[in-house]
């Protein structure tokens, strides 16, 4: 760092920042250094700093990620710093800078001229200073160059320019609701309408205000319109004096929730404004009852007086803010008329062919063509024991792959999937926030938040996948990311066995994929190598029983006269440079053996010589082995399992071909 004394700074500098110009990136001192409030506290140490240009010092908050400056000793008493990052907020009813970005220029200098303190004066109700003059902040102010300027009250904003024509709403204005009857306009349970006109106007909520029956009720004065607005980009935890005005792009379903400090309900929308800046809201309880007839799928409100958070991106996975937002009792909604300047919603579409790529959990924006729906079914939750309705899907897209989509609940039941099956549809399905599993290889699952939109006749996609699905050759093959047999297909880079040791595959945060050319040499088969499974291809999971009392599934809460078995082989694979051991499971098992399980337990029962022929016969035959590596714990011991994910059988043609571009690729003429 440079000597202070090579610094000088800009005096009354202070009082532009004080007035709001964060262009500034101003050259300060730092008078004093304190620690305030308790070093407990969930938030953990807040610093008050004081700042000097020389003439002029101020009271100032350090925020929370640069606390890492003191605790290093860089941000000393007396140090010169630069303040690259501030927004001034009011505090106790003054105004004080709150610091968000800071370089260390020096150590611990001698004082820089002879500082007196700025006092800021008093905000009044309407948010702006007291006395004539915003600029005179003590009767001894001296002159300065700069041009005195007008207080606004929200930092920042000074060039947002709501509209003041807007027209006032009056709260009896009734919610009209539209039938979508063409399949373009349909829409899954909590998914927003394709640009619906929002001309039908929702009551408007100003906390605090109830009826005596406790039904939310509109503040029709004080109204918000007028008022500089915010965006959602710059709105952070240190300034809590804001307007934004955004669009509903997402509304989740309301959940129940029960906990050691009770039980409760939540809702969560998502807000977008003109800029493109996203955030989640959050209500709880009592204000989820007075706002979720409130706002509605593609609706502009104006909101303040909301909380801000750091977000939880468990839960708000998807969204880029680095805080959420928090609706209570206090906070102001009012629902204005649509904005064409405010998008619909914001895509960020990946292909079917990459989620293999992406990590377990992750939320994505995905679109395809519906190839296949499966029935409704129900299933006992384990946390709660409550029946809840799934639905399998299966999406296609130009990629030429498929992947496996699970709606649950309201979306599982929604009774168009059933017209699309008598219909023989092929939709087009746009899917906002759903995540990623790496169940039955790679496959997605519907949540309470995410957005579904059929035959979306906006989306420039889905046109494209329209028309790549109507003209492509029906019989042309589509790999699954998705595999029944607990795998996933598509491309994988190949390898040698040897590179499972080589390259430490497995050993990383998530797993690795692979393919590699490899020979069966050994089957184990001493035990029985299947279970017996719920007859459901959708669930899949071991039942208990047995063939004179019947057969029960836990998970489907249902009972069966008899099971379907399902293969779980051991295989030992070789190839020229190493050998390993891998699981194989289902119709993996039914590839290498020849015969499905059911047939083949029956066999091991009747004709234990034949039984074992099959194993022999299935030896030291070649394939194509997709291999996943991922490490697992199991009693605190922790090794690299090997499951396959998918068999294909050797195409001696294609494998001709393959080595002959490698030994091209090595220069190797002939």
């Amino acid at each position: 760092m440079d000597e202070g004394s090579n610094f000088k700074l800009e005096g009354g500098v202070v009082q532009l920042l004080m007035h709001g110009h964060a262009e500034k990136q101003p050259l300060l001192q730092v008078l004093d250094v304190k620690r305030i409030g308790n070093p407990g506290a969930p938030q953990g140490d807040r610093y008050r700093l004081q700042l000097s240009d020389g003439v002029f010092f101020t009271q100032s908050m350090l925020a929370t990620q640069l606390n890492d400056l003191v605790a290093n000793g860089e941000l000393q008493q007396h140090c010169v710093v630069q303040l690259t990052e501030h927004i001034c907020n009011v505090v106790q009813n003054r105004k004080i800078i709150i610091a968000l970005g800071m370089i260390v220029k020096s150590g611990p200098v001698p004082v820089i001229g002879n500082p007196r303190q700025l006092e800021s004066p008093p905000i009044t109700s309407d948010g702006v200073t007291g006395g004539n003059n915003p600029g005179q902040y003590q009767q001894n102010n001296p002159k300065s160059s700069f041009q005195q300027s007008s207080y606004q009250s929200v930092p920042g904003n000074q060039n947002q320019n709501p509209n003041q024509n807007q027209p006032s709403y009056q709260q009896q204005q009734k919610q009209q609701n539209q039938s979508h009857n063409n399949p373009s306009n349909r829409q899954m349970p909590n998914s927003a309408p394709q640009q619906r006109n929002a001309a039908a106007v929702a009551p408007s909520y100003s906390g605090g205000m109830q009826s005596n029956r406790g039904a939310s009720i509109a503040k029709a004065e004080g109204s918000l319109q007028g008022i500089p607005l915010t965006p959602i980009s710059a709105l952070n935890p240190y300034n809590n004096r804001w307007t934004i005005k955004a669009r509903v792009t997402n509304k989740g379903d309301i959940k129940t929730y029960s906990n050691a400090r009770g039980s409760g309900k939540i809702l969560n929308v998502v807000f977008l404004d003109e800029e493109g800046g996203e955030i989640r809201a959050t209500m709880f309880n009592d204000t989820v009852d007075k706002l979720n007839p409130v706002f509605e799928l593609n609706g502009v409100y104006l909101v303040s007086k909301g909380t801000l958070k750091p977000a939880n991106k468990q839960f708000s996975r998807g969204i880029k803010h680095e805080y959420e937002m928090t609706l209570d009792d206090r906070a102001t909604v009012e629902r204005i008329s649509d904005d064409p300047s405010i998008g619909s919603m914001k895509w960020s579409f990946v292909k079917i062919s990459q989620i293999e790529q992406i990590n377990n959990n992750e939320v994505v924006d995905v679109i395809g063509v519906v190839i296949d729906i499966g029935h409704r079914s129900e299933i006992t939750t384990k946390s709660k024991g409550n029946q809840l309705s799934r639905r399998n899907l299966k999406l296609a897209d130009d990629s030429d792959c498929s992947v496996e989509l699970t709606l649950w609940g309201d979306k599982a039941e929604d009774q168009q999937w059933d017209d699309f099956m008598a219909q023989k549809h092929t939709p087009i399905l746009a899917c906002r926030h759903v995540r990623v599993s790496d169940f039955n290889g790679r496959s997605l699952s519907s949540t309470s938040d995410s957005g579904l939109f059929v035959d979306p006749d906006n989306i420039a996609e889905a046109g494209s996948l329209r028309f790549w699905f109507d003209s492509r050759n029906p019989t042309q093959h589509l790999s699954s990311v998705s595999s029944a047999g607990g795998g996933r297909g598509g491309q994988a880079e190949r390898k040698l066995l040897s590179a499972i040791k080589d390259e430490d595959l497995g050993n990383k945060d998530k797993a690795d994929v692979f393919s590699a050319k490899a020979t069966v040499v050994f089957i184990k088969h001493d035990s029985a190598c299947w279970y017996p499974s719920c007859p459901d291809d959708s669930c899949k999971k071991k039942v208990t029983g047995d063939e004179n009392n019947g057969w029960r599934c836990e998970k489907c809460d249902k009972s069966y006269d008899r099971p379907k078995y399902r293969y779980m082989l051991s295989l030992s694979l070789n190839d020229s440079t190493a050998g390993c051991w891998v699981s194989a499971f289902g119709d993996d098992g039914t590839k290498i053996l020849g015969l499905t399980a059911d047939d083949l337990q029956a066999l091991k029962e009747n004709n234990p010589a034949e039984y074992d022929r099959v194993f022999s016969e299935a030896l030291f035959k070649s394939y194509i082995f997709k291999i996943k590596a991922k490490m697992e714990t199991y009693n605190d011991e922790s090794r690299v399992k090997l499951s396959v994910l998918a068999i294909d059988p050797m195409d001696f043609r294609s494998e001709t071909t393959r080595m002959l571009d490698s030994i091209r690729a090595m220069g190797i003429m002939f």
